[in-house]
């Protein structure tokens, strides 16, 4: 399995703008354009996306050139980690996203469009690293 894990472009929020919805900035729409190229050459089997605005805004950017039908899934498990949610909880709702997808997909190339904490988490269970996940970013992980 292929796992594309991308980050949203930069949000209101992100940018600083608390009061705004949580759209994409002119500076998130570029960085989408941006990854749509990026993985214009990608044939994604599933895309999990988190129902956030700012995801669904991203998601649509990458696909919107795009001939091909991909099935697309909107995913609580990987919708931002809640205030209230410890960090164990959290941890394990990101081990059983990635240990459903062993199981589903063992070939293929599937894109997750989703948070910096998510996907910062996703990764550390993937490589054993801890690094960041900055707005617009892609990683990419062959299992």
């Amino acid at each position: 399995m292929k796992l594309i894990l991308v980050r949203h472009g930069e949000s209101q929020a992100n940018a600083g703008n608390i009061a705004e919805e949580n759209n994409l900035t002119e500076k998130g729409r570029q960085q989408a354009k941006k990854m749509a190229i990026e993985l214009s050459q990608e044939n994604f089997e599933q895309i999990y996306c988190s129902d956030t605005k700012r995801c669904i805004e991203t998601m649509e950017a990458i696909l919107k050139d795009r001939k091909e039908d991909v099935n697309i899934c909107f995913s609580k498990l990987i919708s931002p980690k809640k205030k209230a949610e410890d960090d164990e909880n959290f941890k394990r709702r990101i081990k059983i996203f990635i240990e459903d997808l062993k199981i589903e997909f063992v070939n293929g190339t599937i894109m997750v469009v989703s948070h910096r904490m998510v996907l910062q988490m996703m990764w550390y269970e993937l490589t054993g690293k801890d690094e960041t996940v900055e707005n617009g970013e892609i990683k990419i992980i062959n299992n």
